[in-house]
């Protein structure tokens, strides 16, 4: 920080920020805001709208840039320049000199086509209205904006990479050159190439370096030249302020981000959604706390703008990968967070993954009653779902369904009872969306991995040996505490079914269980039998 300091005190680099904790800005202020692009798109409803949370991050950001660097913030870098009229109001009105957008944004509100778009239809010419910067008049006063070379930056990103530095730098050189020919030099242009900066060095060699140096080397010969110069963006509007006037009705479309000019990599799926109707919940449990102030309760605020960032809303997906679950569980703990700094109940689906709604097996598609004399006979079970067990040492195929008055789980092995190691069968299951009481599986050696380290509400334990059963349901996120009446098992050669009556359960009406089993030996982990996926079971 000190060396950056003293560069942007000498003028070499301008140092910009962002609201404090990363969130989309446009979507703060009103989700609603995302149909503007894209009408059909399935929003969150009731929508979140409360733009002084947005007005709140860029205040942190600026106060931590005057922190820091002993100045104040003159240029504003939205979230993956994410921009509406309303984001553009809140930074006219807390002074910011100027920010940053997509050149897909200023395309739809010139209604021209962009530079790519342009070439894909074969029009001749260049998008001249890309590269100076305009001014917005507001009633809060002037706002400057820039547009980025979305063409160029794209490059940086995703394909120079791949070239050698020095095939890399002729490249974006030549065609910087070829935006100059057939311009006046008395009328100077901006081009503003634009990424965000932790994202595509990594994977350049020696993390750009090399590219940096030949591109600098060739910027530092056509200055000579007077062709190019580098401008911090600060410094250019102070030489040249921006003729280019946008109207004060024009900013109602300056909407859209760097993604498709739209924001649906943010919101509009059934799981991005669902994600935002969980913070429109914690929201509106915060808001109908006003003694809960950032003086005297920070760290349900502090857990509120962390859980704003646009980071978890974009990881959010139908297929998420490790990574992208991982950022997922942290999004549903600083939700939780909030909740416990309130001294509000924790809602229990905070407690699992969003994802895990997603059926691994069809459900069963009928009333089942088992032939209890013969449990060989397979008959009565073509109405229960039936999992296969590929690959495990004792187990070979699962069963579950249910009647009116009970439900049912079979496991068939692949040998007697009698000769299987582990001697404990244990089913885990909850009601997704059912704010009851949730604690993990009090199992030894359970592996930290989805979704063994799930919550549950009910859990059912078959000492296999003795064939004895107990049900225990969890009252808070440490205890679980043991019903009186038993499950029933009924054991024959390699077959092994557990009876559990409805009544014992207090299940809600139309009931969906998501269910994990698995096997232990003496309450230590040894295997899990229903996949890497909980279960899904519709007992209604």
């Amino acid at each position: 920080i000190p060396l950056h300091q003293a560069l942007q005190k000498q003028g070499q680099l301008e140092i910009i920020t962002s609201p404090h904790s990363h969130p989309l800005l446009p979507l703060l202020a009103d989700t609603n805001i995302a149909r503007t692009c894209q009408a059909a798109l399935p929003l969150p409803d009731p929508r979140y709208c409360w733009s002084e949370d947005g007005a709140k991050q860029l205040q942190k950001a600026k106060q931590y840039y005057r922190q820091t660097f002993d100045t104040e913030a003159r240029g504003l870098w939205p979230p993956a320049l994410a921009i509406s009229p309303a984001l553009l109001s809140t930074a006219a009105q807390l002074r910011f000199d100027w920010l940053c957008g997509d050149e897909l944004v200023l395309a739809h509100s010139l209604n021209q086509p962009t530079q790519q778009q342009r070439q894909a239809i074969g029009l001749a010419g260049q998008t001249d209205w890309l590269y100076h910067p305009y001014r917005l008049r507001t009633i809060d006063g002037d706002l400057n904006i820039i547009f980025r070379d979305q063409q160029l930056s794209d490059l940086l990103r995703f394909t120079y990479a791949r070239l050698s530095p020095q095939k890399a730098a002729q490249d974006l050189i030549e065609r910087l050159l070829n935006l100059y020919q057939g311009r006046s030099p008395e009328i100077p242009r901006l081009v503003t190439i634009a990424l965000e900066g932790e994202k595509g060095w990594a994977d350049y060699e020696q993390n750009g370096f090399g590219f940096l140096s030949q591109f600098y080397q060739h910027c530092q010969d056509l200055t000579r030249q007077g062709v190019l110069q580098l401008v911090t963006v600060s410094e250019f509007l102070e030489k040249f302020p921006p003729t280019q006037i946008f109207p004060n009705d024009a900013k109602e479309q300056l909407i859209g981000s760097w993604s498709q000019g739209n924001f649906s990599q943010w919101i509009g799926s059934s799981l991005k959604n669902k994600a935002w109707d969980y913070l429109i919940d914690a929201r509106e449990t915060l808001a109908n706390h006003p003694e809960a102030t950032e003086n005297n309760n920070p760290e349900a605020w502090q857990a509120l703008y962390a859980a704003q960032s646009s980071d978890w809303f974009e990881a959010i997906d139908d297929a998420m990968t490790p990574h992208q679950c991982t950022l997922e569980s942290i999004f549903r703990a600083h939700l939780i967070r909030l909740y416990r700094a309130l001294n509000e109940a924790v809602p229990g689906y905070l407690q699992h993954p969003l994802g895990d709604s997603s059926p691994q097996f069809s459900p069963p598609n009928g009333s089942l009653y088992p032939r209890w004399t013969d449990l060989a006979d397979l008959t009565p079970w073509q109405v229960a779902t039936c999992v296969a067990i590929p690959d495990h040492k004792f187990a070979k195929t699962l069963y579950y369904g249910h009647n009116p008055q009970s439900l049912y789980l079979r496991v068939d092995f692949r040998c007697p009872i009698a000769q299987i190691d582990p001697d404990e069968l244990h089913v885990w299951w909850y009601y997704p969306g059912v704010p009851h009481a949730h604690a993990p599986a009090a199992i030894a050696s359970l592996p930290d991995l989805v979704p063994l380290n799930y919550y549950f509400h009910h859990h059912c334990l078959v000492n296999l040996p003795s064939q004895q059963a107990h049900h225990e349901i969890a009252i808070n996120p440490v205890t679980w505490q043991r019903s009186q009446q038993r499950p029933k098992v009924i054991q024959q050669e390699q077959t092994v079914v557990v009876s559990l009556p409805v009544e014992l359960l207090a299940q809600p009406r139309n009931p969906t269980l998501h269910l994990l089993v698995m096997l232990a030996e003496q309450g230590e982990f040894h295997s899990q039998l229903s996949g890497d996926r909980l279960l899904e079971w519709h007992c209604g």
